[in-house]
């Protein structure tokens, strides 16, 4: 579904270009939709992180990792911009440790690359994730 349709849904006009809060987010993406081709599905969307509402989850990377090996995409806000997180690459060390070296995200920002590299800054940034299924 393009940006546009879920910008539309959470603020009755496509052409605003506000940032939203966790709960709006998650408004917006629940519900019936309609693809391009005209297919009908449902998407729900389960928080894993909220930091502006005090979901705070430790595990949340793990998890999203879990997500993702599982073809589920996942919504992340940083620094007041949203993008859908579609991979995570991970090194394992000689202890058998992981550590994660890069997330890979889709961004609707007119004028960037779709698929890239979530920077260090909006890693840091990030303040709300959430997995986004499909039925």
């Amino acid at each position: 579904m393009p940006q546009e349709a879920i910008v539309e849904k959470l603020y009755g006009n496509q052409f605003i270009c506000e940032p939203a809060a966790g709960p709006g987010i998650v408004s917006a993406i629940e519900g019936q939709w309609q693809d391009r081709n005209g297919n009908e599905f449902y998407a729900s969307a389960q928080v894993l992180a909220d930091l502006q509402f005090g979901i705070v989850n430790p595990a949340a990377l793990e998890q999203a990792s879990w997500f993702l090996a599982n073809d589920t995409p996942l919504i992340n806000g940083a620094l007041g911009h949203a993008t859908l997180m579609t991979a995570m690459e991970w090194v394992e060390d000689n202890f058998g440790n992981y550590q994660l070296q890069n997330i890979i995200v889709r961004d609707p920002w007119p004028g960037r690359p779709n698929r890239r590299r979530l920077t260090d800054q909006e890693f840091a940034g990030s303040t709300f994730l959430a997995a986004v299924t499909v039925d």
